[in-house]
């Protein structure tokens, strides 16, 4: 009885050490900028991982499911990368340079791109093939880990629906909040790669083996 104690106790804790230092870095990255110096952004984000871990093992011992623990492991590891999109896509302009006080039409006018591969083609113009590969990379964990959260999404179909709708979401907040621009460009590098992270998923079989499991 005391170590079923014990091991509730030591899933709560890490569950709520992962909250408290994933708001911080929430806070860090939205107010304070990109620090690194002292107990900032960066050390906040890997503290909040490290709790992943031992929350997911106390929550094995409980359940005495290894699959159910890879679900909210998976969750956690979602709902952290998450925040570290929001922070990226918004937190950081916002920390540095706040709202663009200016109205939404001009800023509309002057933020938005509609033409595909114009973004595209500028970038690989002025070697800066890094900023193609950012917006790439940047998606490819959504794709690996919404399917793992999600047992709706289960097929390449699905996938891209969601990955369409997520992300014109995510471009359409930017121009509304005036914390970053519209880009057609954006939407088809992100999709790629949320594309990219779900066959890696889907090859790596333990979409198949999670939702056989728990049938």
């Amino acid at each position: 009885m005391m170590k079923k104690y014990l091991t509730w106790g030591a899933f709560l804790l890490s569950g709520i050490l992962f909250a408290g230092t994933s708001l911080y870095a929430a806070y860090r990255g939205f107010f304070c900028g990109f620090i690194y110096s002292g107990f900032g952004l960066i050390q906040a984000t890997l503290t909040s991982f490290i709790f992943i871990l031992p929350c997911a093992y106390a929550y094995f011992k409980i359940s005495n499911s290894k699959y159910k623990a890879i679900r909210l492991s998976s969750c956690m590891c979602l709902i952290l990368y998450l925040l570290m999109l929001s922070i990226v896509l918004f937190g950081l302009r916002y920390s540095f340079e706040g709202i663009q006080p200016i109205g939404l039409k001009t800023y509309v006018q002057y933020n938005s791109n509609l033409q595909p591969f114009y973004t595209i083609s500028q970038n690989i113009a002025s070697n800066n093939e890094m900023a193609i590969m950012g917006n790439v990379i940047l998606f490819v964990p959504l794709g690996f880990l919404a399917p793992l959260v999600c047992r709706r999404i289960d097929s390449y179909p699905q996938m891209a629906i969601f990955l369409l709708a997520s992300i014109t979401l995510v471009e359409v907040l930017q121009i509304v909040t005036r914390l970053g621009s519209f880009d057609v460009d954006d939407i088809i590098l992100n999709f790629i790669g949320g594309m990219a992270g779900y066959f890696l998923v889907r090859q790596s079989g333990v979409i198949r083996l999670l939702n056989k499991t728990e049938q």
